[in-house]
């Protein structure tokens, strides 16, 4: 048979979330804001074998357990009504300047896996120390060809494993701004933005199939942005 669909509402979703937040705006131009969301998440929608009468519990990628973002923002403290060089052409050439940047910190992706065969414990899997070269425990995987399982092997392995993700989300981003005004009419915003201010490179995922020579290993980067820098002027009237 083939092309079999299940129509009948049988899946599940179990979520569960905290999220905490601080605002605060300082003296001196400062501003801060910072967010915090802890979640868990359990979908019950994947049959894995054909005669699965109900579907099986599994973390879902709909979810992370955890994301924090911060954001900030200094009016630098040159310039009229400012703390240095309030008068003058320097107060006027260096002042009015706002600093704000931007943080933000998640857990990658789960990774899917295939029907292999496994001997181990799956709480060995995690690696202790994560590295390119072994981004996760190889030990105990089949990886003779011939002992591999044919199509037609029940699933014995889960489609994803808790705590063996793709590489983390770990960015900072910065803006240098300031407002020229020309009489009442004329305005002129200069702007300098910065993605990825540490460089910071995003790798891909390893791979999952113990045939493969790079199993375990991350080989590549991601398509994401590394540093980019952007510089714009727009003039208004």
């Amino acid at each position: 048979m083939n092309g079999l669909n299940e129509t009948t509402s049988v899946g599940e979703a179990k979520t569960h979330s905290l999220i905490t937040s601080f605002n605060r705006r300082f003296s001196h131009g400062w501003m801060m804001q910072a967010s915090h969301t802890a979640m868990y998440g359990k979908f019950r929608d994947y049959f894995y074998n054909e005669y699965d009468a109900s579907p099986s519990w599994r973390s879902t990628n709909n979810t992370r357990p955890q994301r924090v973002t911060m954001m900030g923002s200094w009016d630098l403290p040159f310039g009229t009504r400012r703390k240095f060089f309030k008068d003058g052409l320097t107060g006027k050439a260096i002042g009015g300047w706002k600093l704000s940047s931007t943080y933000v910190y998640q857990p990658g992706p789960l990774l899917s896996w295939g029907n292999v065969f496994f001997y181990g414990k799956m709480s060995d899997i995690p690696a202790d120390s994560q590295t390119l070269a072994q981004w996760f425990n190889t030990a105990n995987f089949n990886r003779v060809s011939g002992n591999a399982p044919n199509s037609f092997q029940a699933r014995i392995f889960p489609t994803v494993i808790d705590g063996v993700r793709a590489d983390r989300t770990s960015q900072i981003n910065t803006n240098l701004q300031r407002e020229f005004a020309f009489k009442e009419r004329y305005k002129m915003l200069a702007r300098l933005d910065v993605l990825n201010i540490m460089n910071r490179s995003q790798f891909d995922v390893p791979s999952t199939d113990p045939l493969n020579t790079n199993f375990g290993k991350v080989v590549s980067q991601t398509t994401a942005q590394n540093r980019f820098v952007t510089i714009q002027f727009r003039f208004r009237f």
